[in-house]
């Protein structure tokens, strides 16, 4: 079992050159971690404690290769690496951050856009977004943010 030193220097000696090798050894790294973490798991519940820092100590490697599957993955630019032990992919989407419902439905109003009249008075943020799209104004207080996300799994 490797202590964090030990990994870090396995990454730093024994990590291939190129980047999608690189990434296929951090997952083979994380594959055997998780097995050691499986193996620790079945261990009796008398040495608990003992074994639950065992486990922690390897999530901590675990978030460490990952962490580099990240970082190299972004140095290609590529949103999917697929390597013989696990694929990592990079994910991103608009964040759409909407005002209060009053700056909203007064933005309907003066646009012209429906509003939901049902039980309560609500702004239709989907027309709001489409007129928004379409090259209409901005409400107030609205915002887009693009949210990249960042998921591996080993195979």
């Amino acid at each position: 079992m490797n202590t964090e030193h030990d990994y870090k220097n396995e990454w730093a000696n024994e990590a291939p050159p190129d980047n999608v090798t690189a990434i296929d050894f951090a997952f083979l790294k994380i594959a055997e971690l998780e097995g050691d973490i499986e193996e620790l798991r079945d261990n009796s519940a008398a040495a608990q404690q003992f074994w639950g820092l065992k486990i922690e100590k390897k999530q901590k490697q675990i978030e460490f290769f990952a962490d580099q599957i990240h970082h190299l993955q972004n140095a290609l630019e590529k949103k999917t690496i697929d390597t013989p032990h696990g694929t990592a992919k990079m994910t991103s989407r608009v964040k759409k951050t909407w005002p209060d419902n009053e700056t909203l439905l007064k933005f309907s109003k003066d646009n012209g856009l429906t509003v939901n009249e049902k039980l309560t008075v609500t702004p239709i943020k989907k027309e709001i977004a489409d007129f928004i799209k379409n090259g209409g104004e901005i409400p107030e207080g609205y915002m887009e943010e693009e949210v990249t996300n960042f998921t591996w799994k080993t195979k």
